[in-house]
């Protein structure tokens, strides 16, 4: 029988890999399919529900590390609407959030701060 991996994703990533029968021979032929997708809006939407939840934590961050910190949790969560701009390629394109959208998330979050 084949192994069903995803790396970096813990258990919950190996279980919903399993549920969406994603194996190690997808992942090395790099097969972007409904299954594939699925899976990944899965764990998707558990970091978006982390990155919402880790921002009640905020209040209790030290005022003066408090901006730059929020800054790099908006950048990095804006990675996922990213990749579903770019149709879940994770394998043929490196994911960034580019200049200009990092200057518009950091300018709105000082006129929300």
């Amino acid at each position: 029988m084949e192994k069903i991996i995803v790396v970096g994703a813990g258990v919950a990533g190996l279980s919903a890999a399993v549920r969406y029968q994603i194996t190690t021979t997808h992942l090395e032929k790099q097969i972007i399919s409904d299954n594939f997708i699925n899976l990944w809006e899965e764990l998707a939407k558990k970091a978006e529900k982390l990155y919402n939840e880790s921002l009640e934590m905020i209040p209790f961050i030290a005022n003066d590390t408090r901006h730059a910190l929020l800054s790099a949790l908006m950048i990095y969560k804006e990675l996922l609407p990213e990749i579903r701009r770019n149709h879940y390629n994770i394998y043929e394109k490196k994911h960034v959030v580019s200049t200009r959208r990092k200057i518009e998330l950091i300018h709105a979050l000082k006129r929300n701060m």
